[in-house]
């Protein structure tokens, strides 16, 4: 009996642990992308521009030299454009395009 009852609870923390993400998403989903949700304050700001972006400027650079190390083989399958896209300008555009405390590229 109370191993049936443990395992029960298990499950059902087991699966509200696996179900609740997924809750949150969809929420996030039908929001417009458009509008304006949230207040950026100068604590956001101040951690985006001391570590967010060097970290992300490192990325930049990473993915520069993974795109090198990777460029013989996109180019012989002919992926160069997505792995171009994929390692150096999505982190590109996630530095330099997004305004500093706003951490989502829309």
């Amino acid at each position: 009996m109370k191993k049936t009852m443990k395992n029960s609870i298990v499950l059902c923390v087991v699966f509200s642990m696996v179900l609740i993400p997924f809750c949150v998403s969809a929420e996030d989903f039908n929001q417009n992308p458009f509008e304006k949700t949230e207040e950026i304050s100068a604590g956001k700001i101040a951690f985006d521009a001391v570590v967010v972006r060097p970290v992300s400027l490192g990325a930049i650079l990473a993915g520069s030299l993974l795109f090198v190390v990777a460029l013989p083989v996109s180019a012989f399958t002919g992926e160069t454009g997505t792995t171009y896209e994929k390692f150096i300008k999505d982190p590109a555009r996630y530095t330099f395009k997004r305004p500093l405390g706003q951490f989502t590229l829309r």
